[in-house]
Parts: C-alpha cells; sequence; structure tokens
C-alpha cells in the first residue's frame, strides 16, 4: 500500500522519500489500529507538552501514561 505522507515542522514541509513515507505511514496506522480504530488518514501533533491523534472521524483519546512513553 503507497501512502502520502507529510512532514511538517514549524510550519515548514519537509520533503520524504517513498520509502520513508510508507514507513510513516505504516507506523501511524499501526498504532490508530492499537487504539481499536480504524482510518485511512492520521494526523499527528507533537509539541512540548502535546500528543494528538487525529483521523477523519475526529480526535482520538490518548491516556496520558501513552503520552510519555
Amino acid at each position: 500500500m503507497q501512502f502520502q505522507t507529510n512532514l511538517l515542522v514549524d510550519d515548514n514541509d519537509i520533503p520524504l522519500n517513498a520509502f520513508s513515507q510508507n514507513y510513516i505511514g505504516n507506523i501511524l496506522r499501526t498504532i490508530v489500529s492499537s487504539l481499536d480504530h480504524d482510518s485511512q488518514g492520521v494526523t499527528v501533533q507533537i509539541d512540548d507538552e502535546v500528543f494528538r491523534l487525529y483521523t477523519e472521524k475526529g480526535e482520538l483519546p490518548v491516556l496520558s501514561e501513552f503520552k510519555k512513553c
């Protein structure tokens, strides 16, 4: 399966090759799947104190213990 994965750091788009897009895409879909959700689109927001996962259905609840790992 081919993924279209975008990486944005400080509002700068970081180009990714096909391998990196698939690798990151697979990891994100696996994380979402482990939370008992199925999604074609996943968005992750990571800041100093924030870790959020979004699918096309909205934000997924993530336990604070997971955020610290």
